[in-house]
């Protein structure tokens, strides 16, 4: 009865645009098992209310999704984990945004729950060609960060392949994706970490874009 009451609550206030970011930091706090059982209705709530025009609604729901993805139970935080991977797929800028806000916002305060399911993120990486500038920015941040966090996994060598293959790509627009990879996997200390590990990387990026002067522009930005 109480999860009825509560989820019927939460539904209620979100669909009046009434939700609040302390809505749900009091919910989790003061009834967790509560929260935790009611996780995957909230999520389905959450995701209906992605692409909401309303921001404040939108804010609400990045950290409605955080929260269900941090306390959910394995089998309810791999289907969000799915869904959120799927976003930037679907087209829809709003919605990918705050999809990406919200592993950025898990991946900040509990980074060690996201790691399982790096492999899944990566599938992001299908879709960066159509992201604007900004979200593949964030993207390639969260999934170097990933990498780095997974030793021993394959998600580096996916990201250098994807570094080195953009890099070399003639066109401005392609290449710009390699140089946001460089950048956020330089950042998150997936290139050696040595001076000489940095300065190489930094010569092979000049070299990339000598002879294009709209991705040199965003190299040295």
């Amino acid at each position: 009865a109480t999860q009825d009451a509560v989820a019927q609550l939460l539904r209620k206030k979100a669909r009046a645009g009434q939700l609040g970011e302390l809505v749900f930091q009091m919910a989790f706090e003061e009834h967790p098992r509560t929260m935790r059982q009611l996780t995957g209705p909230l999520s389905a709530l959450g995701f209906q209310l992605l692409a909401t025009p309303c921001p404040v609604t939108g804010r609400t729901v990045v950290h409605l999704l955080s929260q269900a993805l941090i306390h959910a139970p394995d089998g309810v935080r791999q289907e969000i984990v799915m869904r959120l991977a799927s976003t930037p797929g679907e087209g829809v800028s709003r919605a990918t945004e705050r999809a990406l806000l919200v592993l950025a916002k898990v991946l900040q305060s509990h980074p060690d729950g996201l790691v399982p399911y790096a492999s899944l993120l990566m599938g992001g990486l299908e879709a960066i060609s159509n992201l604007p500038l900004a979200q593949m920015r964030l993207l390639l941040d969260i999934l170097s960060a990933l990498a780095v966090r997974k030793k021993g996994g394959s998600e580096e060598g996916i990201l250098r392949l994807f570094v080195t293959k953009h890099l070399s790509n003639a066109q401005p627009h392609v290449k710009k994706m390699g140089l946001v990879g460089l950048v956020m996997t330089m950042k998150n200390g997936m290139m050696s970490s040595s001076s000489a590990g940095v300065t190489t990387a930094w010569e092979t990026a000049k070299r990339s874009v000598r002879t294009c002067p709209a991705a040199a522009g965003l190299l040295y930005d």
